[in-house]
């Protein structure tokens, strides 16, 4: 039965790892926003589980959407790849100097053991998708690439 546990644990671990998925939609000022993650999501325990994302609008804001099915949907002008009923966590400064040296980062696992959400819970399917407000007028938004990922115990 040891050995049954171990094998089934390997399988989930590897079914946890981030998975991308969609195209980013360029903002108007010309950014295309690339997700990256570092580490697997975790209810218990203290890693990280950073999900960035690079190339976004400097010295605007932005954040994380995420829910619990694929999508491909226009949203203000974009691509949302991510299945509403929606969920985000706070806005942030996307930082840099100008052009498309902004940033987004957030640490996904301080986020679940936070408790905010008590829908995050161990075998849960995330989805994400960061967006960040453009510059250039019209009031349009940048969409990154989309990640999914299965929470560990």
């Amino acid at each position: 039965l040891g050995d049954v546990t171990r094998r089934a644990a390997v399988l989930l671990q590897d079914a946890s790892a981030p998975g991308f998925y969609c195209t980013p939609s360029p903002s108007a000022s010309g950014c295309i926003a690339r997700t990256q993650a570092q580490g697997c999501a975790h209810v218990a325990g203290n890693e990280p589980f950073v999900i960035r994302a690079h190339a976004v609008v400097a010295r605007s804001i932005g954040g994380l959407l995420y829910g619990f099915g694929r999508a491909s949907l226009p949203f203000f002008g974009a691509t949302l790849c991510v299945q509403p009923p929606l969920r985000r966590t706070p806005h942030r400064p996307t930082g840099g100097a100008q052009g498309c040296s902004g940033a987004l980062a957030l640490d996904f696992n301080a986020w679940i053991r936070s408790g905010i959400d008590p829908a995050l819970g161990p075998g849960v399917q995330v989805h994400t998708q960061h967006w960040f407000l453009d510059s250039a007028p019209g009031q349009r938004i940048g969409l990154s690439d989309a990640i999914e990922f299965t929470v560990l115990p």
